[in-house]
């Protein structure tokens, strides 16, 4: 019987590991093929950053984006199961629109259309990932840009009529692997802002440094389009492949061994985009070669890794996700940052119309990011909340080091947030008829732990976690998680009268 179970439940993750990571892979495809355009849309290669189809995309989509994220921080609403279909819905109708219209005439409507399908696609795919163990993330995500990768390359080999099939064929997988992967949509409810507590516990610095650097070198890929540069230098391929290997291999080792893991994951992207600068200031052809190669480089594993890291850091960080998940997303997106590069590099003086005068001013403005977060985070949180984060995420590792952290905290400050919940989940079990597995599963889900993470701690599948879930919100009369960590903090008081 215990065979027959396992066998089930291994199964079971395989299916869902596949359906994310087919689905994220096709989402990546689809996204980066109507960036690059797609089918008769396609013949150019690469569309210019000055293309005002692309331009109207850009905006819609990062508009979109920041409507989602002020919904997640507002609770205005959820994006359900309907509104994924009808995103995907849009995706297939942009495709075929950009394939068939010869005129141009309804080209705006097509842009519109995939902007709107690529900010939900995008927002709830961070979302559905973040819900994951940060070993599932790594490897869906990893297993999926392979299959975008194919994707991507293998599209420009074929006639207009198969490319549109490829096209509509990512656009509807991706839509539906999304539902099929989180069948109830929870991982789109609203979930609030971030208080104080929570914001102390995410890696500002990692999130500002990886951002930046995707940032800044997609900047420096727009200028370097604006000015020709790689037409007049043709980045060196070598180095860009060797950069991505090594950047992406040292990432998914650190996600992967480092036990604070979230507060060094901005090394390995750091210190691509600061060699891809260094190279960028020597004044000789070969130099300039490298250095293109690494901000090319740098601008893929920009695109590509902070899925990886950022769905990691949400999966990993017991805070509010659906507001941080959209800013991520607006900050990281590739087609805002290449727009501001291409002006940057139609206003330059022409002094400064040069690789290593845009390297200087990345050097500048990434400097400037750092000092302030850091100088921002410590005056917010306190001076010692970096060392503070760091040991947390050390001592939260084993139930024996949590425990030594709570007794600690409990000496130096009040009672923490989490305490108090695992405190009235106990003290009310016995009157709301909890199980002892239902109390468990509702200390965990109070938390803010994801139900793939409790389903991995307490070695039962997800479908149970999720049943217990449901029977916890009935008892309890709420219905979802957030309204159960609601009713802990505000409404429930620790002791009957």
């Amino acid at each position: 019987m215990d065979a027959v179970e396992t066998t089930s439940k291994t199964t079971q993750s395989m299916r869902g590991f596949v359906l994310l990571a087919v689905g994220f892979g096709c989402m990546i495809g689809y996204v980066r093929l109507v960036s690059l355009g797609f089918v008769g849309y396609l013949e150019q290669g690469v569309i210019e950053s000055v293309d005002p189809y692309y331009n109207l995309r850009s905006v819609v989509t990062v508009v979109l984006l920041v409507v989602l994220a002020l919904a997640g921080w507002f609770k205005w609403f959820k994006l359900n199961a309907m509104a994924l279909m009808g995103a995907t819905a849009c995706a297939v109708a942009a495709a075929m629109l950009f394939a068939v219209d010869d005129s141009g005439a309804v080209l705006p409507a097509a842009a519109v259309l995939e902007g709107l399908a690529s900010a939900a696609f995008m927002y709830a795919w961070m979302l559905v990932l973040s819900r994951q163990a940060v070993g599932t993330i790594v490897g869906a995500c990893v297993a999926g840009g392979c299959l975008a990768g194919f994707i991507i390359s293998v599209v420009p080999l074929f006639d207009d009529a198969l490319g549109l099939v490829i096209a509509v064929a990512t656009a509807f997988v991706s839509g539906s692997m999304l539902v099929l992967s989180d069948r109830g949509v929870d991982s789109l409810e609203p979930d609030g802002p971030l208080g104080r507590i929570e914001a102390s516990r995410f890696p500002w610095i990692s999130i500002v440094m990886v951002l930046s650097c995707g940032f800044l070198s997609t900047v420096v890929y727009g200028v370097a389009i604006r000015l020709a540069w790689l037409h007049a230098w043709s980045p060196n391929y070598f180095a860009f492949g060797l950069a991505i290997v090594a950047t992406a291999s040292a990432t998914i080792v650190v996600m992967l061994k480092a036990r604070n893991w979230i507060h060094v994951i901005w090394v390995p992207v750091t210190v691509l985009f600061v060699l891809a600068l260094g190279f960028s200031c020597i004044s000789v052809r070969e130099s300039m070669q490298i250095a293109l190669g690494l901000v090319l480089a740098s601008v893929f594993c920009g695109f590509f890794l902070f899925w990886m890291i950022f769905a990691g850091m949400l999966s990993t960080v017991r805070a509010p996700r659906t507001a941080l998940a959209g800013v991520v997303l607006v900050l990281a997106n590739g087609s805002l940052a290449t727009m501001i590069g291409s002006l940057l590099g139609s206003v330059l003086p022409r002094s400064m119309q040069n690789l290593g005068g845009v390297a200087g001013l990345a050097t500048i403005a990434l400097v400037i990011l750092f000092a302030v977060t850091l100088a921002v985070y410590r005056q917010l949180f306190g001076l010692d909340a970096f060392r503070r984060a760091q040991l947390n995420e050390v001592f939260e590792s084993s139930d024996g080091l949590q425990s030594i952290v709570q007794e600690g905290a409990a000496v130096a400050e009040s009672e923490s947030t989490e305490e108090t919940m695992l405190k009235r989940v106990e003290n009310h079990a016995a009157e709301y008829g909890l199980t002892p597995r239902e109390i468990e599963v509702a200390q965990l889900t109070a938390q803010g732990f994801s139900c793939a993470y409790i389903a991995e701690k307490l070695v039962v599948s997800n479908s149970t976690v999720r049943f217990h879930q449901q029977n916890i919100y009935r008892k309890f009369d709420v219905h979802s998680r957030n309204e159960l960590i609601e009713l802990f903090l505000k409404d429930m008081p620790v002791e009957q009268g």
